[in-house]
């Protein structure tokens, strides 16, 4: 089932509670509706997941039957993996969850029937699962998804400083003798990373300090 194209099947209403928006997907190449902010971090953080080809917001509504009448439930995404495994998410705040439990327990035990069924995974995410360092780090590296001027010549020249791992104020240095100079480089080492050809620790918060390192496979000429 390819996810990647679609529309929501609910309409994404404004509201007053909650920030609503459109995320520009990289991975679907079209603008997703969010509805909260944790959306969106959701979102943003399925562009970086390898094993997600694409995902959908809003994907499709379940109409089930659990504890008393026949209730419709919408998840909030559905994600396609890379080996054919479907994921339904379910977004979340922690005081949300707590506050109506009760409610979304049906809502998830519907959700969790309906994917069983089908052969694929039902997650409940929250703030906890989803922020953090690496988000903030995918949120600046996303900033850099665009392909940068001359990156092909500046790609060579980056990767000839990298025979070993380097600090990126070191790997700057050695690139350019002043600041303004490396602030050309700048934006291809960072897409050098959201691509993957270069790589870095994305647990800790991206600095000057930060290790900058060729990823495995990559070739240098």
């Amino acid at each position: 089932m390819d996810c990647g194209g679609g529309m929501p099947v609910r309409k994404i209403p404004k509201n007053y509670r909650s920030v609503t928006g459109r995320f520009s997907s990289q991975k679907n190449n079209r603008a997703m509706a969010f509805e909260s902010t944790l959306e969106r971090d959701l979102f943003l953080s399925l562009e970086f997941d390898d094993t997600v080809v694409s995902y959908e917001e809003q994907p499709l509504t379940i109409n089930g039957e659990v504890g008393g009448p026949i209730r419709q439930y919408t998840p909030d995404c559905l994600a396609q993996h890379v080996d054919g495994m479907e994921t339904l998410y379910e977004v979340k705040y922690v005081a949300d969850l707590e506050k109506d439990a009760e409610v979304l327990a049906l809502r998830f035990a519907i959700a969790e029937r309906y994917a069983h069924e089908r052969g694929m995974k039902f997650r409940v995410v929250s703030e906890l699962d989803i922020r953090g360092a690496r988000l903030e780090n995918q949120r600046f590296l996303y900033s850099f998804s665009s392909l940068p001027k001359n990156l092909e010549n500046l790609r060579h020249i980056i990767l000839s400083q990298l025979k070993n791992p380097l600090p990126l104020e070191t790997l700057l240095a050695n690139l350019a003798p002043d600041r303004m100079k490396q602030a050309l480089y700048i934006p291809a080492i960072w897409h050098l990373v959201f691509v993957g050809t270069l790589c870095v620790d994305m647990s800790i918060p991206v600095s000057n300090k930060t290790i900058i390192k060729v990823n495995h496979g990559t070739h240098i000429s």
